[in-house]
């Protein structure tokens, strides 16, 4: 059998550790993305040492991923929100202990709960079983916050995770306690339309999506008009990507952008300046940084919404 061909400039486009911000430019590919491995973990094991007792740790499913870290805030007296993040990795890489946890430090320090959800398993799952753990995730994480009297849970995902969040609210077996819980989304840096990525290598072998119709299914700009679920109760909708990301990259976010206007919802589309897509999701972790001012500005106003 003749092995499948790679479009190189999809490769190319897709390939984020290839489009630096200007602080990494004439950095190779491979310390890009150490630097961004690096930044994520310093930041995470920062936020168990600081936060250990603060911590709770739940179970939703049986494969070895399936478990989200809870983060409560120093004083939970007032109203308040949740921030639950699903890391990135093109569904096959990344863990939610190392890659998500360093966004805990702008959420708790404003008052708030911060969730890192956990997701794969150590065989590569299929697109689908993926979209499934997502949604098992947060059903039962919205036992968790109904139990904790939080007012709303934001959805955020960074890259595959971006995607995750959307494929979840348009999805049916999401349980209407959580549906309602479900205030807001922060998609950062995300991938909307999977047929992009249908002859790259972030496709073939591992995620093995045969054709465009298989790649539409689970692409969250194909679904969306078909899938009205969404808008019985639209959240609101923080779009981010970074200034230096590629055209392709950039794209993805502006596409989703447009969609959702032309299906009559709104949507606010954040250009991080000078960021690439990992330093846009890094530097999010300083409490100052523009982008963690925009989701603390989020959790803020539905926490407030929600309680008049």
């Amino acid at each position: 059998m003749d092995k499948p061909l790679i479009d190189e400039a999809a490769e190319v486009e897709y390939t984020p550790s290839g489009w630096p911000c200007p602080d990494h430019v004439g950095w190779t590919p491979a310390e890009i993305l150490q630097e961004y491995l690096s930044a994520c973990k310093s930041g995470a094991d920062k936020a168990y040492s600081c936060f250990s007792d603060q911590l709770t740790t739940i179970r939703y499913g049986e494969r070895v991923y399936e478990e989200i870290d809870v983060i409560a805030p120093a004083s939970t007296s007032g109203s308040c929100s949740l921030f639950a993040l699903f890391h990135g990795g093109y569904w096959q890489e990344g863990h939610f202990r190392a890659n998500s946890m360093h966004l805990a430090h702008p959420v708790i320090a404003a008052g708030h709960y911060f969730a890192g959800i956990g997701y794969l398993d150590i065989e590569q799952l299929t697109l689908d079983d993926i979209i499934t753990q997502a949604v098992d995730a947060v059903n039962q994480l919205a036992e968790y916050a109904s139990d904790h009297q939080i007012s709303s849970i934001v959805l955020s995902g960074h890259s595959a995770g971006a995607h995750l969040v959307v494929m979840l609210a348009i999805d049916n077996r999401l349980n209407p306690k959580a549906r309602q819980l479900i205030k807001g989304m922060a998609l950062l840096s995300g991938v909307f339309d999977v047929t992009n990525l249908l002859k790259t290598s972030i496709n073939i072998p591992k995620l093995a999506l045969g054709d465009s119709l298989s790649a539409q299914r689970v692409s969250p700009l194909y679904r969306l008009p078909v899938d009205p679920i969404l808008f019985l109760h639209p959240p609101s909708i923080l779009i981010a990507y970074g200034q230096v990301e590629s055209p392709s990259f950039r794209n993805e976010s502006i596409n989703l952008h447009k969609l959702l206007e032309k299906l009559g919802m709104t949507s606010i589309l954040f250009v991080c300046p000078e960021k690439d897509h990992f330093t846009s999701y890094t530097d999010a972790q300083n409490p100052s940084d523009s982008l963690a001012t925009e989701l603390v500005a989020m959790l803020n106003s539905l926490t407030l919404s929600s309680t008049n």
